[in-house]
């Protein structure tokens, strides 16, 4: 790839300015390792799939955790190699982060020869990307395949070789095979690189891109049955979303305010450079007798077509990603955007590397700087293309402002514990004795205190499940659907204390003030609120809480090992209650 000539000191301060955010990153992410704590349900529940006893098993079970097979796999073998203790899958989760990091350094010394300063210092640092890609589901992974997936077919256009073409596409397959959602991104990118060879006129690269597209596309076929099977549950977790609702979580997700502003800055400043090359486009030197004739079109694509290939890229994926939200209709999650925001690093990365050396093409093709005696329209262009050459800058101001503004929200995150389920498991264990009860609600969180309890006394969620090792929907739906979803459990708990022992609540239980009523909702899907389980998590909750406060005689507090802070998700109070008034 070309370069052009550039003020040395602003090369030096990119690379100082990148190894400084590749360091912090490195730092936050050893952080996150030790600080992370226990499984919480989502992982928890990513690690049992995994280790089903068959993987037949796994096969059948893997839409109740909406992930393709490879995360399943790898963690499968991972833990079958070291084992499923927490530190060890901490340790996995750490090498996924720091692969997405090198993932970023990678792509941009493949498409642009320069350090990653928007994907180590935007997103390296991220507490979004921090939190969730290191955690044990398929984010960080798939944001990790999605990048080196654009940087291949960045590569592939610029030197269209079998290595690259080859690369390409086992990264746009991994990238599939780990997110569903990532068959927007590697369709958006393969589509982008056709465009740009067709331009260029080059079949081979059109047929490569194309096939890799659908290389990656069939890849998913296999998966179509069991999707469509599991509609008929899945509509309790399916919601209505909108534009205006993902575009919030999507800004929230790229950091604090500061953080949008730069994402912001960096996108307009890409789109602008590829304005300003269309327009320097149109000011060519006009032909004349004594005019060589023109050069036949390069091999592999020019700066300018890397430039167009990133700009599209951002585009349509950002459409295709939007586009399959709505249909997924699912809640729109921070963590959902991480390979989304892992390929626009990528792109401004290289489109805004790639724009000043396509700027000082195009002025050595308009037959250098403008003079007073060039056109208008000519001097015009030519002003564009030094406009471009000031993007140089840009890059390191936004580093320096994402070093300032995000560091400290993502050192919060780092030493945050992502549950303290296993802490409560341990104290239920320590405290209660066989005939003893334990409830957690809701239910979800039984999926992660299955994996850390090992006490005497039986334990319940709120409503009661048959299979908690994953999270079984299905299960759920057939609850919301009953005329008594919770009839057994608060039978189970006042059999406990009649006979004299305790009930440990363990979770968020909502006791009615004195002389509240005690909510009621009809079987679902006759409320309002449809199959949707929120309402009915809520009116459970109080409903058991009602139950405990007429019945038991004491309610009491339990007190928690120190935990420091605990995320949002997954912060669990412990209460017992013993002796039974009538």
């Amino acid at each position: 790839m070309t370069e052009e000539r550039r003020p040395g000191w602003i090369g030096r301060l990119e690379w100082a300015l990148a190894g400084l955010a590749g360091a912090i990153a490195l730092g936050l992410h050893l952080v996150r390792c030790f600080h992370a704590g226990g499984l919480w349900r989502d992982e928890a529940a990513a690690v049992a799939l995994a280790r089903l006893p068959t993987f037949t098993e796994v096969w059948h079970s893997f839409q109740h955790e909406a992930f393709p097979l490879l995360v399943p796999a790898l963690l499968r073998a991972f833990t079958a190699l070291a084992g499923d203790g927490d530190g060890a899958l901490r340790v996995l989760g750490l090498a996924v982060g720091l692969g997405v990091l090198a993932a970023f350094a990678a792509s941009s010394w493949l498409t642009a020869r320069t350090p990653p300063l928007a994907g180590w210092a935007l997103l390296g640092i991220n507490a979004p990307l921090l939190v969730f890609g290191d955690s044990l589901r398929g984010y960080g992974l798939g944001t990790l395949a999605a990048v080196l997936a654009f940087a291949f077919l960045a590569r592939m256009l610029a030197e269209p070789r079998p290595l690259w073409i080859g690369a390409a596409a086992l990264a746009a397959l991994a990238a599939v095979q780990c997110l569903f959602p990532n068959a927007a991104l590697v369709l958006s990118a393969c589509a982008a690189a056709a465009v740009v060879t067709a331009r260029r006129g080059r079949r081979r690269a059109i047929v490569a891109a194309a096939a890799i597209g659908a290389v990656a596309a069939l890849s998913l076929l296999p998966y179509a049955a069991p999707l469509a099977a599991a509609r008929s549950w899945n509509v309790v977790v399916t919601y209505p979303t909108s534009l205006r609702q993902i575009l919030a979580v999507l800004i929230a997700t790229v950091g604090p305010p500061p953080g949008a502003a730069l994402w912001g800055a960096l996108l307009l400043a890409a789109v602008g450079s590829g304005i300003a090359l269309s327009v320097a486009g149109r000011q060519r030197r006009p032909e004349t007798a004594e005019s060589p004739p023109p050069a036949a079109p390069p091999a592999g694509a020019a700066p300018a077509d890397l430039v167009l290939f990133g700009l599209l890229t951002l585009g349509l994926a950002g459409a295709g990603f939007a586009a399959f939200l709505l249909r997924l209709s699912y809640t729109p999650r921070a963590w959902y955007f991480l390979p989304l925001l892992g390929v626009a690093a990528a792109a401004l990365d290289m489109v805004l590397a790639q724009a000043p050396r396509a700027a000082a093409a195009r002025a050595g093709s308009a037959g250098g700087a403008a003079t007073p005696s060039a056109g208008p329209r000519r001097r015009n262009g030519l002003r564009w293309l030094d406009w471009l050459r000031w993007l140089q800058l840009l890059r390191p101001a936004v580093a320096v402002a994402a070093l300032l503004a995000l560091v400290p929200p993502a050192l919060d995150k780092a030493v945050m514990r992502q549950t303290n389920v296993d802490l409560v498991a341990r104290r239920v264990a320590e405290l209660a004795a066989g005939g003893d009860l334990v409830v957690v609600v809701p239910w979800a969180d039984g999926v992660s205190f299955r994996r850390y309890y090992r006490g005497a006394a039986a334990w319940t969620t709120l409503p009661a499940l048959a299979d908690l090792r994953i999270h079984r929907y299905d299960l759920l739906k057939a609850k919301l659907a009953s005329a008594q979803p919770i009839d057994d459990v608060l039978a189970a708990a006042g059999a406990a204390l009649r006979s004299g022992h305790r009930v440990f609540l363990a979770g968020t239980i909502r006791f009615p003030a004195p002389g509240e009523p005690v909510p009621h909702l009809p079987p679902a899907p006759a409320s309002a609120w449809g199959w949707h389980d929120i309402a009915y998590t809520e009116v459970w909750s109080r409903q058991l809480g009602d139950f405990v406060a007429r019945h038991a005689r004491r309610l009491a507090p339990v007190p928690l090992p120190p935990a420091g802070p605990v995320s949002r998700f997954e912060d669990l109070a412990l209460t017992v209650a013993d002796g039974w008034s009538g």
